[in-house]
């Protein structure tokens, strides 16, 4: 709550886009359709969850396993919490991709990636 406060602080589009994506997430989900978007490169993301059952415990010597099993059914709840985070992250991972394309037909090959953000030398930088 307090990350999102101060979020609010410094920009008050980052709590309208939320809105606005889950609101796009739940008419989405109300036609029982999954949520599925392009990317600006042409990459099609599904954004699935799917609802689990419990399976049965499993018990082997002094370990007892236990696991889930997914059946067909979406879980329209996770979906809709997972939509916003991963639509962000593909465009992150578009723009990071686009801006190594560029970089690397300017000849800059010295390039290092950490998540969605990249560095070069500082005498690569115009």
């Amino acid at each position: 709550k307090l990350v999102e406060k101060a979020i609010d602080m410094v920009t008050s589009s980052a709590s309208v886009y939320e809105r606005y994506i889950q609101k796009c997430a739940k008419d989405i989900l109300k036609t029982d359709k999954i949520i599925e978007w392009k990317t600006p490169l042409g990459l099609l993301v599904s954004q699935v969850e799917y609802e689990k059952k419990e399976g049965k415990d499993i018990q082997f010597n002094n370990v007892k396993i236990s696991y889930k099993i997914e059946t067909d059914k979406v879980d329209k709840k996770s979906s809709k919490k997972g939509f916003a985070p991963n639509f962000i992250h593909s465009l992150d991972a578009t723009h990071l991709y686009m801006s190594l394309n560029e970089l690397n037909k300017k000849g800059i090959t010295h390039i290092k990636v950490i998540h969605d953000s990249f560095a070069v030398y500082p005498d690569d930088v115009e």
